[in-house]
């Protein structure tokens, strides 16, 4: 995620899932406080998809890499924001 504002600069097409509007920032607090350079995620320049659980890079190669989210389970060991919790 750190690296997606820089991807953006290079012409990187961002597109974001829509039903996870609420924690696209979720783990900026996380990589600011690692004392590199962090630039948060600018939504505004990125285009929403509908989906349930992924995120995916597709290349102009048309080769795609496909990762999944984080389980709501694992928000256990971030201690901010518990709104995002489910229990």
């Amino acid at each position: 995620m750190g690296l997606i504002p820089d991807l953006m600069k290079q012409g990187v097409k961002l597109l974001l899932i829509d039903a996870k509007q609420n924690s696209f920032h979720f783990s900026d607090c996380i990589f600011d406080r690692g004392g590199l350079p962090f630039e948060p995620i600018d939504e505004t320049q990125a285009t929403f998809i509908s989906s349930t659980d992924s995120v995916s890079l597709v290349l102009d190669s048309g080769n795609c890499l496909v990762g999944n989210l984080e389980p709501m389970e694992y928000l256990e060991v971030y201690p901010v924001d518990s709104s995002l919790r489910s229990d």
